[in-house]
């Protein structure tokens, strides 16, 4: 089975990044397939375990993409934290049309959790982050038990442990504080506050 070709670095995560997976937690995951066929791409919700540097999903069980992953050495997670036209009509010193952003690439190795306690823990984790109104003991109760267990079996869980890291800041990091102050103003107009936080005062762009 081919390993995804990419630009790896250590896997140490600035505090940046692992803001942007919190704030994104949406991600792609690509997992590769057989010689010659295309990868299998899947789009889902992962959970940032910060102290033990993994993500933790999970996906139904007739999805092809639990196969593949099974057989693979890597697998490749994408996080999307914002994107933003600039234009040369915002700032003197954008000389041309540009797009700025924030991505985030991560090399994982998967690990199955096959065991119905685990699956369950992560369902419930996932629960509380996502949706903290909604009272999940509920379906810890006995009236929900046999549709408890069909929700687990219906459902494999994993573990992606991040093994290398890359994507990019991409900021204009080499301008003036009165340009990021600038372009940072037009992206709040736009709803685009967390993006604009980081144009503000811009991370490092690798």
């Amino acid at each position: 089975m081919p390993d995804i070709d990419i630009a790896e670095k250590e896997a140490q995560l600035t505090s940046q990044q692992l803001t942007l997976i919190k704030n994104n937690a949406f991600a792609c995951l690509i997992v590769p397939s057989a010689q010659g066929e295309l990868p299998q791409i899947t789009r889902l919700p992962l959970v940032l375990d910060e102290h033990r540097l993994c993500l933790y999903g999970h996906l139904a069980r007739n999805n092809p993409a639990l196969s593949s992953m099974a057989k693979a050495d890597k697998v490749l997670v994408l996080f999307d934290g914002g994107h933003h036209y600039v234009s040369p009509l915002w700032h003197h010193e954008q000389k041309v049309p540009t797009w700025n952003y924030a991505s985030l690439q991560l090399t994982c190795r998967a690990a199955m959790l096959e065991q119905a306690d685990d699956k369950l823990k992560q369902v419930l984790e996932m629960s509380r982050l996502f949706d903290p109104d909604w009272p999940v003991e509920e379906i810890l109760a006995p009236p929900f038990a046999k549709r408890l267990q069909q929700m687990l079996n219906a459902i494999c869980a994993f573990r992606l442990d991040i093994v290398a890291s890359g994507g990019r800041f991409k900021l204009g990091q080499k301008k003036s504080p009165d340009y990021h102050k600038t372009i940072a103003g037009f992206m709040r107009q736009q709803g685009k506050e967390q993006l604009a936080q980081w144009q503000q005062q811009p991370p490092q762009e690798y």
